[in-house]
């Protein structure tokens, strides 16, 4: 929702006019108790499936300002939204001029239906294309699966990889399920994908390691979700680590295998971690890494809480975070000297 002032659509804008002005973003999704329609300068939220709801969305959708709009949510935070029931209707409309799709499921859901119902459904990706979604330039995909049978869906992961072997003008893809080797070495390693800006989630009992990066990327996030010390440095190779020198702007919550990371990068221009909960076997090494690399021109600490709870050592942050100050103070390549310590809010690209 957002921050700024909103007032009721229904009540502000008798018959739906909205004239003169341009829409450029809706959202449509279900949070809890919330149930009304709102409007906000350019942006228009359905938050509920009531009947008034969904008639004031029929009406947004149906009218001249549809055709302007350029970013598309749906999202859900209960577990009652249905993909075939909301989701696939809204896929009747043309949305040629939409440059931002995001679908979202809720993060603490036990039953993750409106995920569940999307992969079973299978046809996500053909909805898009046959709605007019040919100009996208970001893709958000943030599903969560709790049936073994879905996370092993051989069926709609080549329908990801044939998408994303599709697009042309796809700049951003963020996506927090496994994908396969196929996938990744199509997202690091082929020249035919556009995309510059790519977002990994790895849980713990994800199976696949990661092949080499052999293209360059502008923006690369690898976030780790409670993965134990031995996986962690069994799913990073030294060959692995070495070819992040190939991403511009690196962050990931590495806690073991992030002094390698640093040591053997060449390349990036800024490397973001958790520096205050790094593992004390490997911060001495750390900070020893950091202050021989002569690459590196900004570096940023970030908040994370998506890690084992043993591992969350809050008790010695500053404590850690005083060392890395003193190295950034002294670092001849660091810049950004006084601003690398904001605590950037998760999962935040």
């Amino acid at each position: 929702m957002s921050d700024h002032s909103t007032r009721s659509l229904a009540q502000s804008t008798p018959s739906f006019t909205l004239q003169g002005v341009r829409l450029r973003a809706i959202e449509i999704a279900q949070w809890f108790e919330i149930d009304d329609y709102l409007y906000d300068g350019d942006y228009a939220y359905v938050h509920g499936l009531s009947d008034r709801c969904l008639e004031e969305w029929s009406k947004l959708i149906n009218s001249p300002y549809a055709q302007t709009i350029t970013s598309l949510t749906f999202g859900s935070y209960v577990d009652l939204l249905q993909y075939n029931e909301v989701i696939y209707p809204m896929f009747q409309i043309q949305w040629r001029h939409v440059t931002r799709f995001k679908i979202y499921d809720n993060p603490h859901s036990a039953h993750a239906s409106f995920s569940q119902s999307l992969m079973h459904r299978g046809t996500i990706f053909e909805d898009m294309v046959a709605c007019g979604l040919h100009q996208l330039q970001k893709f958000v995909l943030m599903l969560e699966v709790n049936d073994v049978d879905l996370l092993t869906n051989v069926h709609f992961d080549q329908k990801l990889l044939a998408y994303l072997k599709s697009t042309k003008t796809l700049k951003t893809f963020r996506y927090n399920q496994q994908m396969t080797r196929e996938t990744l070495e199509f997202l690091l390693q082929s020249p035919e994908s556009t995309i510059r800006n790519l977002t990994l989630v790895h849980y713990d009992w994800y199976s696949n390691d990661y092949p080499t990066i052999s293209k360059h990327l502008h923006k690369l996030s690898i976030e780790l979700v409670y993965v134990e010390e031995s996986n962690e440095r069994a799913l990073f190779s030294d060959e692995f680590l070495k070819s992040l020198s190939n991403v511009d702007h690196l962050k990931t919550n590495m806690l073991f295998q992030c002094s390698r990371m640093v040591g053997l990068n060449k390349g990036s221009t800024s490397i973001s971690l958790p520096f205050g909960l790094i593992s004390d076997s490997v911060f001495d090494d750390l900070i020893e890494q950091l202050t021989n690399n002569s690459t590196i021109s900004f570096i940023y600490n970030f908040a994370t809480t998506n890690i084992v709870y043993h591992l969350r050592d809050y008790a010695s942050q500053d404590q850690r975070l005083m060392r890395i100050k003193n190295v950034v103070d002294s670092h001849p390549s660091i810049i950004n000297k006084s601003t690398w310590h904001w605590q950037l809010k998760p999962g935040r690209n």
